[in-house]
């Protein structure tokens, strides 16, 4: 009976680790393989994200407890100007690359394998539109 319960243990432990590393490598895209955070695990993401929360929910408010707050008015006026410079700069991409809509009616979509210039620009935007979008 002993058996069976390592035997359960060993399967559970198997499945996590296909989960958390070789189902990453078996069906990462090799256009963004040089990328950081798309190795072969999605560990570091999950670190971050727990940093994050324990720096909202724990330290910062112990931080700023006896404290007044900052003054941001500038910086969140520079902020705000970034981002509407940014989005509309990722909006007037958004419509030339999908020359003003027409492109969305086409249903091919580009296989894993396709790296052209254009493929690469896309991309290139993409990596940028995910940082500017995450800070919004």
């Amino acid at each position: 009976m002993e058996l069976k319960n390592n035997d359960k243990v060993n399967q559970n432990f198997s499945n996590v680790f296909y989960i958390m590393n070789q189902y990453w490598v078996d069906n990462q895209d090799p256009r963004t393989k040089h990328l950081p955070l798309v190795d072969h695990t999605p560990l570091p993401i999950i670190l971050i994200m727990l940093t994050y929360y324990l720096m909202v929910t724990k330290f910062i408010p112990n931080f700023m407890k006896n404290r007044d707050p900052y003054k941001l008015r500038l910086p969140m006026l520079l902020y705000n100007i970034f981002m509407v410079v940014s989005n509309a700069y990722f909006f007037y991409e958004a419509l030339i690359r999908f020359d003003y809509g027409r492109v969305l009616l086409n249903f091919e979509y580009p296989t894993d394998k396709t790296s052209t210039p254009t493929i690469r620009h896309d991309i290139s935007l993409g990596k940028s539109l995910v940082f500017i979008t995450s800070k919004n």
